[in-house]
């Protein structure tokens, strides 16, 4: 689970994501600048679930499986409310409702919020597969 080349695509696309965001918080009230980042901000989200696919793609193939680290602790299991509610419903599902209905601009600091709240998910959820094999905080 650690050892793939998407871990770091990941990162890369989640501080992407996150950099477009901070972008978008920092238009203040201008309507116009928001509506033209809007392409962006759905692209980078596109593209970070991409990598996020991959990701499970690579940890339903991987050699050596183990429940530890499997799909079924990651989507149904002890992970299932962290990538269920913080990755994909709150780190994307809401900043992609809010791009598609416009609200980029008004709710720009909820919207920053919710991809920040999704990339630290992630990174919890890393360390939590990380963790089945070495104690990184003992």
């Amino acid at each position: 689970a650690w050892n793939t080349l998407c871990l770091p695509m990941f990162y890369v696309a989640s501080a992407g994501v996150l950099g477009a965001f901070a972008l978008n918080l920092l238009l203040g009230a201008d309507e116009e600048a928001h509506s033209a980042l809007q392409w962006l901000l759905g692209r980078t989200l596109i593209f970070q679930l991409g990598v996020l696919a991959l990701y499970m793609i690579m940890v339903a193939m991987a050699p050596f499986p183990d429940e530890s680290r499997s799909l079924g602790r990651i989507f149904a299991g002890d992970l299932a409310p962290l990538v269920w509610g913080g990755i994909l419903l709150v780190g994307m599902g809401i900043p992609a409702k809010l791009i598609k209905d416009g609200k980029i601009g008004s709710l720009a600091p909820l919207a920053f919020i919710c991809v920040l709240a999704g990339g630290f998910s992630f990174r919890i959820m890393m360390f939590m597969i990380g963790s089945s094999v070495r104690n990184f905080f003992g």
